[in-house]
């Protein structure tokens, strides 16, 4: 859905697994083998319509996710949602700013160099009449 986030739920995932004890080179099969236990609903579904054994890698598992549950469309509007960012006009600065990181961490992939983000954050704090 458009309110799901698949960058949270892997670095919750991330985080989750974060918090168990194993060797450092058993990582890629730990994130294989938990991964499905994190998913419900559609995106369970859609990683058991792969084929036994398609998945190799967990680089693979992970970009194939990505693709399917943000894809170029939503990357397109994450893009342009932060480029023509507004502050709302009872929005107080802090609040506009958590709202404008929100947007951010939810494309991380955003490609805006930090410079590029406070320029267009600044640009929103102004008042167009």
């Amino acid at each position: 859905m458009d309110n799901e986030d698949p960058y949270t739920h892997l670095s919750i995932f991330y985080e989750l697994v974060g918090t168990m004890g194993f060797e450092e080179g058993d990582t890629e099969t730990v994130y294989l083998r938990l991964f499905p236990f994190s998913l419900a609903g559609k995106e369970k579904e859609w990683l058991k319509s792969h084929p036994h054994q398609s998945l190799k890698s967990w680089n693979d598992v992970e970009n194939k996710f990505l693709h399917k549950f943000f894809p170029i469309s939503r990357y397109i509007k994450a893009n342009f949602d932060i480029s023509t960012f507004k502050r709302g006009s009872d929005e107080a600065f802090c609040d506009a700013w958590e709202h404008f990181k929100v947007m951010l961490r939810r494309c991380p992939n955003h490609g805006f160099e930090d410079i590029v983000q406070l320029s267009i954050f600044i640009s929103a704090l102004r008042v167009h009449y």
